[in-house]
């Protein structure tokens, strides 16, 4: 069965919640539970909401103009290998 949004969402911030726990020098922002906040990006899927998410990170990868197509591949790894990291 599929997952909500919302679900999708708490299980992201309790994944946060647990390595913030195991590392008390680590700190990791938490996303809003808020489904209407979502609706207002047009996000109402798991899978809206991980695309909006990985293009919030190539916008700010790419953002100062000085990335190059290596710079933004191995970023892009990066990002899949926290996915995989959290199961996602």
């Amino acid at each position: 069965m599929a997952i909500t949004l919302l679900q999708h969402i708490q299980q992201m911030n309790e994944s946060a919640r647990k390595q913030m726990a195991e590392n008390q020098h680590l700190w990791i922002g938490l996303f809003t539970e808020d489904i209407e906040h979502w609706k207002e990006y047009g996000i109402s899927t798991p899978e809206e909401f991980d695309q909006y998410l990985d293009d919030c990170f190539e916008k700010e990868v790419r953002k100062d103009n000085i990335v190059t197509e290596e710079d933004a591949h191995e970023a892009n790894h990066n990002n899949e290998e926290w996915r995989a990291y959290h199961n996602m």
